[in-house]
Order: structure tokens, then C-alpha cells, then sequence
């Protein structure tokens, strides 16, 4: 599942902001098969339906089980850039109660 919106950007151009959720685990090191190809249909998509698509950024937040990850990615007109952090874990369970306070 993916969600969009427009951010200021590369070059002053607009991201399009998509938020995925993938119930796939992988290495923190690589990203998704999936990230990939989210990236690459918003910009193919943005590409088409612009005028000037020399230059297409997305920013992608990519939701996963134990994590979440950033991407950026654009097309220079040459080349795909792709850039991403490391992913950031999150506590999926809800906080530990005190023992005193029940």
C-alpha cells in the first residue's frame, strides 16, 4: 500500500511523497525489491505526466515490521539516484507499566 503528496525538493523540483508498508523482512543493508519498484513507478508516472521530466525526486517512507526506512530517489536525466538511511527500529509493543503504580 502506497500514499503520495508533493515536498519541495531536488533542484527545486517537488518530491512526491509515498509512504509504503511491507510485511516483508530483509538485511538492513539492501533495500526491498518492492522499495524498488515503488520508486520507479511514481517516477515513470511523474515523468509521464509532466512537462518538464528531466528531473523526477521521490521520497519514499517505507514502513516494515520491527523498522522504518527513508528513501530518496531521482532521475537526472541520466542516471537513477537512490539514497537512503539506516533503518530506524521501532518498539512495536506498548510501554512497560510501573509495578508501583498498578
Amino acid at each position: 500500500m502506497a500514499t503520495s503528496s508533493l515536498l519541495p525538493g531536488y533542484l527545486g523540483k517537488p518530491h512526491t511523497v509515498v509512504l509504503s508498508y511491507h510485511i516483508t523482512e530483509g538485511r538492513d543493508e539492501c533495500i526491498l525489491r518492492s522499495e524498488l519498484m515503488i520508486l520507479l513507478r511514481y517516477m515513470i508516472g511523474k515523468a509521464r505526466s509532466s512537462i518538464d521530466n528531466q528531473i523526477v525526486p521521490v521520497l519514499c517512507i517505507s514502513v516494515r515490521a520491527q523498522y522504518l526506512r527513508v528513501l530518496e530517489a531521482y532521475y537526472d536525466g541520466k542516471k537513477m539516484h537512490i539514497n537512503y538511511g539506516p533503518p530506524v527500529h521501532v518498539n512495536g509493543g506498548l510501554p512497560k507499566r510501573n509495578s508501583r503504580n498498578e
